[in-house]
């Protein structure tokens, strides 16, 4: 079962990234990274903005 979901990760994100028309965007050691917002299981919304100046971690 677990090697059924890693093979469609692993052939549908490709597919998901060129259906946005965009590929992946890289950044430069020191250059800030692109506002985004994301939603945590308690359904609370955190924005990087408003995070500045603390160390931010990003676990999916």
């Amino acid at each position: 079962m677990k090697r059924l979901l890693r093979l469609t990760l692993v052939f549908s994100l490709p597919l998901f990234i060129l259906a946005c028309g965009q590929g992946p965007t890289f950044l430069k050691v020191g250059e800030p990274a692109s506002d985004f917002s994301l939603v945590d299981r308690q359904g609370k919304t955190w924005t990087l903005s408003e995070l500045k100046g603390q160390v931010v971690f990003i676990n999916f």
